[in-house]
C-alpha cells in the first residue's frame, strides 16, 4: 500500500529560532523553596522573646507565607515528578524516607532540648500520648497552645503534607493517567469543601478537609500547564511575581484565618511561583550558587530553625548580651546564621546521605543538574508532559 503524501514526509525540523528544551532542576522552584524557609525562619526569630519588640504586626503575619508558598511547590513538585504514573508504594516509600527520619532526628533534639532547659510552662505538651502522636505525625491538639500541633510545632504542615501525599498515592492506583489530574483536583477540592461545610472540631477532622489542601491543588494546576508558563513574556512573569507580593503584603492579616488563608496568601502564592517559573529560561542563563545551596537545604532549614534559635536564645541570655533596646536587634541575624549553618551541615551529613539511598535520588546537588541540563539540554521539552524525564530530577 502506498504511502499518503502526508504520511511520507520527514519530520520537521525544530525552528532555528525555537527556545531550547529545559531538562533537570527547575531554578525558579530551588530558589523559592530556599526563599521560603527564610521567611518562615525570619518569622520564627521574631516571634522570640528577644526579637518580639521589634516585629510590627504586618510582618510577622507575611512570616507565614512561606507555608503557603512551600504547600503551591509541593503540588507543583509531586505533579511533576510523579503525576503522569509511579507505583503507590514506591511513591510512598520514597516520600516517608524524603521527609521522616530528618523531622525524627530535629523532633528528638528538640524534645532533648526541652528537658534540658525547661520552660516556664514545665514542658506540659511532652507527654507519652503527644510523643507517640508527633512521632507518627497524628493530628492532635497541642497541650499548651491549643492548636494542632505536633511537639515540633512546624511538623504541622508534615500532618497536612503526609495527607496529601496519601490521596495522591491513592489516585495514582486508582485512577488511569488520563482523568487523573481532574480526579486529583476535584478530590481535594471536595476535601476542602468538606471543610468548609461541615467545620469538623476534632484534630484528624480539621486537619485532612483543611481549606489549606486548595493551595496544593493550585500547585499541581501549574505543574500541568508549565509548558504555557514558560513561554509568557518576561513582562508579565515579572507582574506575577510583583504582584503576588504585593497582594500577600496587603492580605497577609488575613492568613490568620484558616478559611480566609487560601485566598490571601495561597493565590499570592501560586502567582509568584507562576511568575518565576516563567523566568525559569532567564534564571538558567546564570545559575545563583547560594540560593541552590538554600534551595537544596530548606527542608533542614524549616525543621532545624526552631533548635536553633532557641539554643542560639539560651547562650544569648547566659553570655549577658542585650535582650532589651535596640541593642537586641543584633539577635536577629546572629539567629539567622545559626539556623541556616545547622541546617547546611543537617542537610550534608544526614539528608544528603538519606537521598542517596534512594536510587531515584542518586544524583548531583541542584546546581550540578543545573549546569549539564544548561550545557547538554535534552531533544524532548520536558515541558510538554508531568512525566519527562528532566522533570523527574528535581527532588521534592
Amino acid at each position: 500500500m502506498t504511502a499518503s503524501p502526508m504520511t511520507a514526509l520527514p519530520p520537521t525540523a525544530p525552528s532555528a529560532t525555537a527556545p531550547k528544551p529545559l531538562a533537570g532542576t527547575f531554578l525558579s522552584v530551588q530558589y523559592l523553596r530556599g526563599a521560603a524557609a527564610l521567611i518562615v525562619m525570619v518569622f520564627h526569630i521574631f516571634s522570640n522573646r528577644i526579637a518580639a519588640p521589634f516585629a510590627g504586626t504586618s510582618g510577622v503575619a507575611l512570616g507565614m507565607w512561606g507555608v503557603d508558598i512551600f504547600f503551591v511547590l509541593s503540588g507543583f513538585i509531586m505533579w511533576r515528578t510523579a503525576g503522569e504514573g509511579v507505583p503507590a508504594g514506591r511513591f510512598l516509600l520514597r516520600r516517608a524516607v524524603r521527609i521522616l527520619p530528618l523531622y525524627w532526628l530535629f523532633l528528638t533534639l528538640w524534645i532533648g532540648l526541652r528537658l534540658a532547659v525547661p520552660d516556664g510552662l514545665g514542658n506540659a505538651d511532652v507527654t507519652p500520648s503527644t510523643l507517640v502522636f508527633s512521632y507518627l505525625l497524628i493530628p492532635h491538639h497541642h497541650a499548651v497552645f491549643g492548636a494542632v500541633w505536633p511537639i515540633l510545632t512546624v511538623g504541622w504542615t508534615l500532618q497536612l503534607e503526609l495527607f496529601f501525599y496519601a490521596v495522591f498515592a491513592a489516585l495514582l492506583c486508582a485512577v488511569p493517567p488520563g482523568p487523573r489530574l481532574p480526579a486529583l483536583m476535584a478530590a481535594l477540592a471536595a476535601l476542602a469543601g468538606l471543610g468548609y461545610l461541615l467545620a469538623p472540631g476534632n484534630p484528624v477532622g480539621l486537619t485532612y478537609t483543611s481549606p489549606l489542601l486548595l493551595e496544593f491543588l493550585g500547585g499541581i494546576a501549574l505543574g500541568a500547564m508549565v509548558g504555557r508558563l514558560s513561554a509568557m513574556p518576561r513582562s508579565l512573569a515579572l507582574a506575577l511575581v510583583a504582584g503576588g507580593i504585593a497582594a500577600a503584603a496587603l492580605l497577609a492579616g488575613y492568613g490568620e484565618n484558616d478559611a480566609l488563608r487560601p485566598l490571601a496568601l495561597g493565590l499570592p502564592a501560586v502567582a509568584v511561583v507562576a511568575g518565576l517559573l516563567g523566568c525559569e529560561r532567564a534564571l538558567r542563563e546564570k545559575p545563583n550558587r547560594t540560593l541552590l545551596a538554600l534551595g537544596d537545604a530548606s527542608y533542614a532549614l524549616y525543621l532545624a530553625h526552631p533548635l536553633a534559635i532557641a539554643a542560639a536564645a539560651v547562650v544569648w541570655r547566659r553570655l549577658g548580651l542585650p535582650v532589651t533596646g535596640e541593642a537586641a536587634l543584633a539577635f536577629v541575624p546572629a539567629a539567622a546564621l545559626v539556623a541556616v549553618a545547622v541546617a547546611l551541615v543537617a542537610h550534608r551529613a544526614v539528608e544528603r546521605p538519606l537521598l542517596r539511598l534512594m536510587p531515584e535520588r542518586r544524583k548531583r546537588s541542584g546546581f550540578a543538574a543545573a549546569q549539564t541540563a544548561l550545557r547538554a539540554p535534552r531533544p524532548a521539552d520536558p515541558f510538554s508532559s508531568p512525566g519527562a524525564a528532566g522533570a523527574r530530577r528535581q527532588t521534592p
